[in-house]
């Protein structure tokens, strides 16, 4: 069957189950070994009964599939499209760093940066 593998894990997840990623897993799939290898779809009834039975969820998209990953490819590409759900701002950011001395050694003087963009000398 087309699809099996997919359609077996969303049945899993409307049943209330999870379904879980094994790192350590390996599995050995024989692609269309009983039926034969095709340039078109191998499997046009098989196709055509997972779209009727997961239209819902095909049309508004796989709720596990990370934005920033292409839909268009398949390997892995960043969607150069996609924006992050989180305003991203850049601003200043006040930072100090103590003068220390330890054992003796003496550090260079802290410097801080001012939400301005200036450069200041802690002593």
């Amino acid at each position: 069957m087309g699809f099996g593998d997919t359609d077996i894990c969303l049945r899993a997840l409307n049943a209330g189950y999870k379904v879980l990623m094994d790192a350590h897993a390996v599995l050995i799939h024989h692609e269309s070994a009983s039926r034969g290898k095709s340039s078109t779809d191998p499997h046009p009834e098989d196709t055509r009964f997972f779209i009727a039975r997961w239209h819902k969820m095909l049309r508004e998209g796989d709720p596990f599939h990370s934005r920033i990953l292409s839909l268009d490819r398949h390997d892995f590409a960043l969607n150069p499209r996609a924006r992050s759900p989180y305003a991203a701002r850049a601003r200043a950011v006040p930072v100090v760093l103590p003068r220390h001395q330890a054992a003796g050694v003496r550090l260079p003087e802290a410097a801080v940066t001012t939400a301005g963009g200036k450069v200041r000398r802690v002593a």
